[in-house]
């Protein structure tokens, strides 16, 4: 993370990004997953799991994000011909609250802050998007922290059908989803219709 830290204290607008895949999981996963787990840049080490949660912490690190790719692969597939990706979307709430804010990692506030508002601002939507005000969209999520869930891929809605976290326990899930104002997640149940979403326009 160096790197961006330089530019910045060069006056350059750097914003810098990293995954819970990166926060999470190891090169050892990668052995256990094989072509599941093939995405780029590759899984690394614990060392560089915690510098990364530092760097949430002291502000390096501005956005947490799915990098959410669907692809339905198999643990038979060959690596070199398998796609590179995973699923995260369904994910990255449940497992930022409970690694990081369970955890003792960061605040509640810093979680909504990498999460929603932080990548509102960069790309121009807030308060749009990324906060709860008057004439804002109406995207909330309301969490349960504590609900415990065992995160399995036979309870994912993706085309993927697998998750890097198989078996994992956590405390704390969303429990309801409100999209512009109406509801998409009913307790814990996905009650959206396809065509619900909408293209945004950047500011």
């Amino acid at each position: 993370m160096e790197p961006v830290r330089r530019a910045r204290s060069m006056g350059m607008p750097v914003y810098a990004e990293t995954c819970p895949q990166y926060l999470l999981l190891t090169e050892e996963d990668l052995f256990r997953w094989g072509p599941l787990a093939k995405i780029g840049p590759p899984l690394r080490t614990p060392e560089d799991n915690e510098a990364l949660w530092k760097g949430i912490v002291d502000g390096t690190i501005d956005v947490v994000a799915s990098d959410h790719a669907p692809k339905a692969k198999r643990e038979t597939d060959d690596f070199f011909e398998a796609g590179y990706g995973s699923p995260q979307a369904e994910t990255l709430l449940t497992l930022m609250y409970d690694a990081g804010v369970n955890a003792g990692r960061i605040t509640l506030l810093r979680l909504v802050q990498v999460l929603s508002e932080t990548p509102a601002r960069i790309f121009g939507l807030y308060p749009r998007k990324g906060c709860l005000e008057v004439g804002s969209d109406g995207d909330i999520v309301i969490l349960d922290p504590q609900a415990q869930h065992t995160l399995s891929g036979k309870t994912q809605h993706s085309r993927a059908g697998y998750t890097l976290y198989e078996g994992r326990q956590c405390l704390g899930r969303p429990w309801m989803t409100l999209q512009r104002g109406r509801v998409v997640l009913d307790r814990g149940q996905l009650v959206s219709k396809p065509g619900d979403g909408l293209f945004i326009r950047l500011a």
